[in-house]
């Protein structure tokens, strides 16, 4: 068996030395692999598993800039919506509010969380209580901190 025919018995993967040990010859089969190694077939083996490696890693910072997009627009709209999250249920990506340059389009993105919030029943709603202090005040639910309070509760 001569070399031109290992190599055109050599498959996909560069592997020579298997074709040329099923062909019947042990020796042929080592010839083989030495001149695959050293061969274009090793070459652009390697360059295609670094290709995978590449588009397996722009994969990655893709779902990771993806990730960072939504989270950053779902902050945005927080002072909007009760749920920021409930905007990608009303049939919206992030992607719809990306700009080319890859920022985020905070006028559409507010006008959008807005007419959800309308059409939908998603809107943040504050919460008004009596304070202990005999005020009203509105946010979280917490009263407003005191120096009395907190050196009570470091007591």
């Amino acid at each position: 068996m001569t070399d031109s025919t290992i190599q055109a018995d050599t498959d996909e993967t560069g592997d020579a030395a298997e074709v040329a040990t099923a062909a019947g010859g042990e020796g042929d089969a080592l010839e083989a692999a030495e001149t695959d190694a050293k061969g274009p077939g090793a070459e652009a083996a390697k360059y295609r598993r670094q290709l995978r490696e590449a588009e397996g890693e722009r994969d990655q910072l893709r779902e990771t800039v993806q990730a960072l997009r939504t989270a950053a627009a779902e902050q945005h709209i927080a002072g909007i919506l009760a749920k920021p999250a409930t905007l990608w249920l009303t049939g919206v990506t992030v992607d719809d509010f990306t700009a080319e340059d890859g920022t985020l389009d905070v006028d559409a993105l507010s006008g959008a969380a807005r007419g959800a919030a309308e059409a939908h029943g998603l809107e943040r709603h504050s919460v008004m209580f009596e304070s202990p202090g005999a005020h009203r005040t509105e946010g979280t639910g917490n009263p407003p901190a005191t120096w009395q309070g907190l050196l009570s509760r470091q007591a």
